[in-house]
């Protein structure tokens, strides 16, 4: 086989792949109505799965698209009547304020200094000054625009204590700084294929509770492609034939 003549690139991602991820996709075709598809999908939903929580309890919905497809699939699937409150202390905070703006949701913009560890007596009082029901919170985890660590553990404590469903955006620390998602009270974790994974962009992934999702099922859909409780939903199902999983026309 002629061999690939290999870049390194500089821009963040990283989309730059070693040669064993790279080599590892020239295989036979596999085609999507077959069950080996579907083990294969299998295999990675319960591995993604292993490295952050409990695979009897949890499980992982992939999506073909970016790693904000996966973050906007949570915040605009999760939400009901209720507030929710988004720490923006960086790029991908104030993103996730403009996918709820975007979806006209209910969202409390909590801000803290991108060069400063969050603030949790500030953040707990401003929680209790809402005047709305605050079901949910959202946060990166770490901050890829300056490398914050954002302590999710204490900041899933508070949640505890306030019964709010914890999102996290994992994107930057899955795979490489340990993470639990029952004892740092997760929610739903948001991530994707490349970063620390290693592998090739182009697929994100959503973790929960399958008791999570499943409540999700009564809930008014406000997307088609990323709706998480139909994506997860037709995993559930039909595993064996996956063929929506990544076969579905990309949307914009």
């Amino acid at each position: 086989m002629r061999a690939v003549k290999r870049k390194i690139l500089l821009n963040p991602g990283p989309t730059t792949t070693t040669d064993s991820v790279k080599m590892s996709q020239v295989v036979p075709d596999i085609c999507p109505r077959e069950a080996e598809f579907g083990h294969v999908m299998e295999y990675v939903t319960t591995e993604l799965t292993r490295l952050v929580a409990d695979p009897e309890h949890y499980t992982t919905v992939l999506f073909g698209g970016s790693g904000t497809a996966a973050v906007e699939s949570v915040i605009s699937s999760v939400l009901a009547d209720d507030a929710v409150v988004i720490i923006n202390n960086g790029a991908y905070g104030k993103r996730m304020c403009e996918i709820a703006d975007a979806y006209g949701l209910c969202y409390l913009e909590f801000t803290s200094p991108p060069d400063q560890a969050i603030d949790l007596d500030a953040l707990e009082r401003y929680i209790q000054a809402s005047d709305r029901t605050v079901s949910h919170l959202a946060v990166v985890h770490l901050e890829t625009t300056t490398g914050l660590l954002n302590d999710i553990k204490a900041i899933g404590e508070l949640c505890r204590r306030y019964r709010i469903d914890m999102i996290v955006d994992a994107m930057s620390s899955f795979a490489a700084i340990p993470i639990q998602m029952k004892e740092m009270n997760i929610g739903y974790l948001a991530s994707s294929s490349n970063k620390n994974l290693q592998g090739m962009p182009g697929v994100s992934f959503v973790i929960a509770e399958r008791s999570k999702l499943e409540s999700l099922k009564n809930k008014k859909p406000r997307n088609y492609y990323l709706n998480l409780y139909e994506q997860y939903q037709f995993f559930a199902e039909k595993c064996r034939c996956a063929l929506r999983l990544l076969c579905r026309p990309f949307m914009p």
